[in-house]
This record gives C-alpha cells, sequence and structure tokens, in this order.
C-alpha cells in the first residue's frame, strides 16, 4: 500500500514539475519572439540635416538619399544651394 502512495505522489510531482517547465518555456519563447517594427513618426519641431558632396561632385551625388528621406516622410522640402 506504501507504494502504491508513494507512486502517485511521485506522479502528481511529475505532473506539477512538467507544468511548470511548460509555462518557463512558453514564457522564454514569448519574450524572443520577433515584434513587428512599428514605423517612427518624427516630431514636429524643425532640425535641419545637411548632406555635403564631395569635390569635384554636384547635387546629384545625394539626391538618392534626399528624395528617400522625403519619401520616408520625415520632410517636405529639399532645399539646395547651388553654387
Amino acid at each position: 500500500m506504501k507504494k502504491k502512495g508513494i507512486g502517485i505522489i511521485s506522479l502528481i510531482l511529475i505532473i506539477i514539475i512538467a507544468i511548470v517547465a511548460g509555462i518557463k518555456i512558453k514564457q522564454n519563447h514569448d519574450e524572443n519572439a520577433v515584434q513587428e517594427i512599428q514605423p517612427v513618426k518624427v516630431s514636429s519641431k524643425t532640425v535641419p540635416t545637411f548632406f555635403f558632396h564631395g569635390w569635384g561632385s554636384s547635387w546629384h551625388a545625394e539626391d538618392t538619399m534626399a528624395q528617400a528621406i522625403k519619401r520616408a516622410g520625415a520632410t517636405n522640402t529639399i532645399v539646395r544651394e547651388l553654387m
């Protein structure tokens, strides 16, 4: 009779340990899950960004980068100083 009682208690402990381990594994999986990156809106304050092309180049050198920033919504205007 004692062996049967010990067997039942052991089985219950094993089930409890399995449940706790499963919960811990699920929590770790949820913490490590890849989250979708949300776009960040730029604040309303005005901060100028300057792009300088290298020697012997022209404004065309940074035009692709400036257009990408405009498409991303970080600016509405591009001002060029032609010399």
